[in-house]
């Protein structure tokens, strides 16, 4: 559950970065590609760096104190900061658009709070900060290799006259960066399953299983809250503070880590949704929406988790389902879709399909014995 949290906020760090313009520099094809391309490339890596490192951090969570995390998330926090404060509010390497609306960037304070968090966990738990260091750098590979390909693929089809009804370049740079970024992280996760192995142990024979609680849920509940609101902080990096307490929060209760990481996922396919419905700023009822969902998450894991049954392979499959569910109802809402739209939209939920089929085919085993 808490392997589950990390990377569900961790990988939500990243998606503070502003791109849209950037994007618009290498697609153009003017004189500003270059600039763009690097800037995409390196907007990718940052994402993958910092991603990465946190998702790492929850595959040994279980076997080791939470306290030496603290100071490694308060470091993230503080190390974002100031890299947004020295180098993204002065714009002092700035990869947006500076005459025409000019977006306030974030990515050089995520690669330095990223570094600060590598840092802070290679002084309180080097054997965590090894796991850490390692998925880093294949997710700042897979992230930088993944943007940087996929913007080459969208100007590539812009280039090549490919009509927009039918080739959606935007869609397909996304993908290509959320394909790589994801094989990178499974590499990395399959190079260092030895180590996984170990810290996933199970616990030893005797162990009492876990059992939900009423301090459980209301522990959920408020870190979901606290998510939620803590988008309305008026910084540029409001997410890494609200994550960064999210995940301080967490370390106390897997059956709350478990309600966290479902519901942000999922919250966030609802908010997705009244956002493309609206066409602007997000009305309050996803917000309590949301919480609703949390509630009924945590409602759905007691009885799961009273009946000693498996949640990873539910938790996947109830995720997929649920943005198969907000991709089919966008579809719907959608005036008229192109021709590009319908590709798209099949090719996302043909794969979710296949993945939730390759997961009920895989047997179910403890983590020892992954």
């Amino acid at each position: 559950g808490r392997l589950a949290a990390f990377g569900a906020i961790g990988i939500g760090f990243g998606g503070q970065e502003t791109y849209g313009q950037t994007v618009g520099f290498v697609t153009s094809r003017g004189d500003l590609f270059w600039h763009g391309l690097a800037g995409i490339t390196l907007k990718g890596t940052v994402w993958g760096l910092v991603g990465g490192a946190v998702l790492a951090t929850g595959f040994a969570l279980p076997r080791r104190p939470g306290q030496s995390l603290l100071p490694a998330l308060a470091l993230l926090v503080a190390g974002t900061w100031l890299g947004w404060w020295l180098i993204d509010d002065p714009k002092r390497l700035y990869f947006s658009n500076r005459l025409d609306r000019p977006r306030p960037e974030v990515w050089a304070g995520l690669l330095m709070g990223g570094l600060a968090f590598l840092a802070a966990l290679h002084r309180a738990a080097p054997p965590l900060a090894r796991l850490a260091r390692s998925f880093a750098l294949h997710g700042a590979v897979g992230g930088g290799l993944g943007f940087g390909g996929g913007i080459l693929l969208y100007a590539g089809g812009e280039a090549l006259g490919l009509s927009p009804r039918w080739f959606s370049g935007w869609k397909v740079m996304e993908f290509t960066f959320g394909a790589v970024l994801g094989a990178a992280l499974g590499t990395a996760a399959w190079r260092l399953r030895s180590e996984l192995r170990a810290a996933l142990a199970a616990p030893p024979p005797g162990t009492p299983p876990a059992r939900p609680s009423w301090p459980d849920f209301a522990l959920g509940l408020g870190t979901g809250l606290l998510l939620w609101l803590g988008t309305l902080l008026p910084v540029r990096f409001d997410f890494t503070i609200a994550g960064a307490l999210a995940l301080a929060l967490l370390l106390r209760s897997e059956g709350a880590a478990w309600q966290v990481a479902i519901t942000t996922t999922v919250g966030a396919f609802a908010v997705s949704v009244a956002a493309h419905r609206t066409g602007g700023p997000v009305p309050p009822v996803p917000v309590t929406a949301a919480l609703l969902l949390a509630l009924g998450t945590g409602v759905l894991l007691a009885r799961r988790l009273a009946a000693g049954a498996e949640l990873p392979g539910w938790a996947f499959r109830f995720i997929l389902a649920s943005a198969t569910g907000a991709a089919l109802l966008q579809a719907a809402r959608s005036p008229a879709p192109s021709p590009a739209g319908w590709l798209i939209l099949a090719a996302f939920v043909g794969g979710s399909a296949a993945a939730i089929a390759l997961d009920l085919r895989r047997p179910v085993s403890p983590p020892a014995a992954l």
